[in-house]
């Protein structure tokens, strides 16, 4: 287990937080989301069910990794727990961020924490996914908690 964990985590959750504010600004060329509907077709609401599905995986191969570590003496096994430990923290610190400082959903943060449903600002998608009918949306919902 690395540091990479942390960042990879938290690219994935920052592109889907900062959806609706990048895509309201009209930022949203760079942004994950908007890469899967203009690149690959999907709706507003697959991508944001395929970064799910990514965070999911790779939240399932920290886990098994956590539980499948031999142990390197008293010692280092304390040491690793804590980094673990520091490093889950990061990570669920980093979501509470998200919704304590009203960056990401202004607002309508207490909302989408407890429904996992964000309304976009302007009730479109992006407008240049190929995806015509993603255009049309006006929402999407979280397909993960913030729980590990």
């Amino acid at each position: 287990m690395t540091s990479g964990y942390i960042d990879t985590f938290i690219r994935s959750l920052q592109d889907l937080y900062s959806y609706k504010m990048e895509q309201s600004k009209g930022l949203d060329a760079s942004n994950l989301v908007s890469i899967l509907m203009r690149e690959k077709g999907h709706s507003l609401q697959e991508a944001v069910d395929y970064i799910g599905d990514q965070f999911k995986a790779l939240l399932d191969v920290f886990n098994t990794q956590e539980s499948s570590l031999p142990s390197f003496g008293a010692q280092a096994d304390e040491d690793l727990q804590t980094y673990i430990f520091t490093t889950k923290q990061s990570i669920i610190g980093y979501m509470i961020w998200c919704f304590d400082t009203r960056r990401y959903f202004g607002p309508e943060d207490g909302d989408v924490r407890h429904t996992l449903v964000v309304k976009l600002a302007n009730g479109k998608g992006d407008m240049d996914v190929r995806d015509t009918s993603a255009r049309s949306t006006s929402e999407f919902r979280f397909a993960f908690s913030m729980e590990f």
